[in-house]
């Protein structure tokens, strides 16, 4: 009998190696391109960031409420941008990868979302769970997903004006308030519940921290905006209010709101429907975009904008990420996508991507024309999909 088995031939061979290699890397495969000590955490950078984040916040704070109307227009958008800066903290810390000690990442990360009213349980879920353990997969990451074309025909007149609105630079803004902050962090969805359901009683916390929180904020820009301005009355509270509130919060999401689209919406980008159709490699490297703003803008956002890096390894932190990200696209630089900022980008991003045909894997115009060319799912010439 065991004269019967015949060798593989120098063909068969060959023909099963190039299989296996043209087969996308493994997520442990992607990772060894990564260094180790690229995850070593360091209490005196983490404190010594969110110490000087919060300072910048409570500074660009006391401008808005400034007597000084100059002042207080000009300390808007930095008071967002610091807001920014705050929950991109809490994110690290919400993936338990800012500081040595989990237990104070926790509680980092719980005060830093403050500023942005974001319940830490409901991010945790929203992020952690759905958004990096199917990135980009329909049905499960609902950051920025796409609408097909038959969904968006049957929509009501005004709601396809409002799909439209939200592929627009202001529109960016409002749907991270609409779709993303309210939907899943004020009010969750049915999906959302299915992990926060263990979790009722941490999530009252958040809200009641949060509540407490803004009504502190709102008493103090309102009370603190008279004060200066040696009179109380409630026109100058309300303007307190706006100018230290309201306006800083539209910043903010807007900002955030450009983060996030530009992270994982891109001509080369595809979307999947078919969970059979996904994986880590498509998702993480093929996937998400390198957005790079020109300097300093990039490290007032704290880096987060080497995003690869980050989905390859979410345990890396924030103050880590740049070299780690370089090393993936001298790895992969046919794979991963690098986009630099311009108005004219920005504007291609938002005109291409408007609607997506799972089947075809391209994107579509509200008109139902192709946008970029379908998308054959390979890898080095091997078909993925089933």
């Amino acid at each position: 009998m065991i004269s019967s088995i015949r060798p593989e031939s120098e063909t068969q061979k060959s023909s099963l190696s190039d299989v296996r290699h043209a087969l996308p890397p493994t997520p442990g495969e992607i990772r060894s391109h990564l260094d180790p000590e690229s995850r070593t955490k360091s209490y005196f950078k983490a404190l010594v960031l969110f110490g000087a984040v919060l300072f910048l916040y409570s500074l660009t704070f006391i401008g808005t409420i400034s007597p000084i109307w100059w002042l207080q227009l000009i300390s808007i958008v930095p008071n967002g941008l610091s807001i920014a800066m705050l929950f991109a903290i809490a994110h690290d810390a919400c993936h338990s990868c800012y500081t040595p000690s989990r237990k104070l990442d926790h509680w980092i990360a719980r005060f830093a979302f403050l500023p942005s009213l974001w319940p830490y349980e409901c991010w945790k879920v929203g992020h952690n769970y759905m958004h990096h353990g199917y990135t980009c997969l329909r049905g499960v990451d609902y950051a920025w997903q796409p609408l097909s074309l038959s969904e968006y025909l049957r929509l009501p007149r005004w709601r396809k004006w409002v799909e439209r609105h939200y592929k627009t630079h202001i529109g960016l803004g409002t749907y991270w308030i609409v779709e993303i902050w309210w939907k899943h962090g004020v009010t969750p969805r049915g999906d959302d519940w299915r992990f926060l359901n263990k979790k009722r009683s941490e999530l009252q916390v958040d809200r009641v921290m949060i509540i407490v929180f803004l009504c502190l904020l709102i008493t103090s820009a309102g009370f603190l905006h008279c004060y200066f301005c040696s009179e109380f009355s409630l026109p100058l509270f309300a303007t307190g209010v706006v100018t230290g509130v309201v306006l800083p919060f539209i910043a903010w999401a807007m900002l955030v709101g450009m983060a996030v689209f530009v992270q994982h919406t891109h001509p080369r980008t595809v979307w999947f429907e078919d969970k059979f159709e996904w994986s880590f490699f498509a998702a993480s490297i093929q996937g998400t975009v390198h957005f790079r703003y020109p300097f300093p803008i990039n490290k007032l956002f704290l880096d987060v904008m080497e995003h690869n890096a980050h989905h390859v390894d979410p345990t890396i932190p924030i103050y880590n990420l740049l070299l780690q990200q370089r090393k993936l696209e001298e790895a992969y630089p046919e794979d991963v996508i690098v986009e630099d900022f311009s108005v004219a980008t920005m504007n291609r991003i938002l005109g291409t991507c408007q609607l997506y045909d799972y089947k075809h894997h391209c994107w579509l115009s509200f008109d139902g024309k192709p946008t970029t060319d379908g998308v054959n799912l390979t890898y080095q010439g091997v078909k993925l999909s089933k």
